[in-house]
Parts: structure tokens; sequence; C-alpha cells
């Protein structure tokens, strides 16, 4: 697959909230750094503006992935719900 299909995906559907493992939400921060703002708009997206929270749940959710989600979409909330069930 495109390695920008997520981020691709997010863009044209304007998508708000997304919702990963911390290992899934690694590899879409890697598509995202990866993806020009060229692709994403000729796949119909305006960027990924409209994206304001992100959930990450499932596994442990390092503090190095959080850091490298904030430095490429600054304006994203990201939400830790691992924990005790």
């Amino acid at each position: 697959r495109d390695p920008g299909y997520l981020a691709s995906v997010v863009a044209a559907e304007s998508v708000s909230m997304v919702s990963f493992v911390p290992s899934m939400l690694e590899v879409f921060v890697d598509q995202v750094v990866d993806t020009s703002e060229a692709t994403i708009s000729r796949l119909g997206g305006g960027g990924l503006g409209s994206l304001r929270v992100i959930f990450a749940a499932g596994e442990a959710l390092p503090a190095s992935v959080v850091g490298r989600v904030l430095s490429v979409l600054p304006s994203v909330e990201v939400h830790n719900l691992y924990g005790p069930t």
C-alpha cells in the first residue's frame, strides 16, 4: 500500500478523531512525515487540519511516540487510554 494511505484518508474524509494502538500510531506518524501536502491535496483533502484528537489504547504509550506526534501535529490532543480495565 501507499505509505501515506492512512494520512490521505484522514485528510480526504476530514477525520477529526482517530484511535490507534501505540505501535500503529507510530506508523501513522511516519506516514504523516512521509506524505507531502501535495499528495494529500491530490487525494481530495485539505491537509490534516481536521484532526483534533488521537486516542491511544491497548498497549503502553511511549513518551517518545507522543513527542513525535506533537512535533508533527502540534494542535492535536493525544489521550492515553491505556491502563487497568
